[in-house]
């Protein structure tokens, strides 16, 4: 009997030391009889290295959008062309035409204009222009002034860093001819008359957002014709043209 009880008692110790070599290895890692164990190496762990590195390229990539060029000419081209809106500065002469002929010649023209690009080689534009010219009957005294915002479309044909264009716009046109400092025939302050114009023109690409360029539009107007004092009726809804240097960013 003693010698069973002393088998049972022997057999439990054994039992449970081996229970406790089982936890005690699974806390620890160590490897243990009948358990195989896993271990997390550096390869399933995040790289905190590697995040740095993608976080510079991705910089790097940013930064070089930015930049006039990159050194590679085919990737410069296609960055520009990729482009889906333009800002760009006009800056030129108008030339007038009709009634204008008679109180102003060419003056400087400055404005604005917005390209969005829709379906190629199509894109939306807007464009904003201002001439004004010194009163020749009246120098130093008068002022003609021509305004114009226009909406239209543009059909671009690009040719590596040469991409012709032909533009079709409708415009609203805010006219004004001012004798002795008085507006007699007119406010550019309020519609004159409506009309539309159309043109050719280019750019040349010289980086990877700018693009310096020459337009040259014809602008016809639905006439308007108003009482100048004593010199007659004057036609403040003229013809008249312009060219100019074009800045696209």
């Amino acid at each position: 009997m003693f010698r069973v009880l002393m088998t049972v008692l022997v057999a439990f110790s054994f039992s449970g030391l081996n229970a406790h070599a089982k936890d005690t290895g699974a806390k620890t890692g160590a490897p243990t009889k009948g358990y195989s164990v896993v271990q997390r190496t550096n390869a399933s762990q995040p790289s905190i290295l590697g995040d740095y590195r993608t976080d510079a390229e991705n910089a790097k990539r940013y930064g070089l959008s930015r930049n006039l060029a990159s050194g590679n000419v085919d990737q410069d081209l296609d960055h520009y062309r990729n482009l889906g809106r333009r800002l760009g500065i006009d800056l030129g002469l108008m030339i007038p035409m009709g009634s204008f002929t008679d109180v102003a010649g060419t003056s400087p023209m400055l404005g604005l204009h917005f390209v969005w690009e829709a379906i190629e080689p199509f894109s939306f534009t807007v464009n904003y222009r201002r001439a004004s010219a010194d009163n020749k009957t009246t120098p130093g005294n008068g002022k003609l002034s021509v305004n114009y915002i226009s909406l239209g479309a543009q059909a671009s044909f690009s040719q590596g860093r040469f991409v012709p264009f032909v533009k079709l716009e409708g415009g609203l046109y805010f006219n004004d001819l001012r004798d002795n400092a008085n507006a007699i025939t007119g406010d550019d302050a309020l519609l004159t008359t409506v009309g539309a114009s159309a043109g050719v023109g280019f750019d040349f690409i010289v980086g990877r957002e700018v693009s310096i360029g020459f337009d040259a539009m014809y602008h016809f107007a639905v006439p308007r014709n108003v009482t100048r004092g004593g010199a007659g009726n004057f036609n403040l809804g003229s013809s008249f043209a312009t060219v100019g240097f074009r800045l696209n960013f």
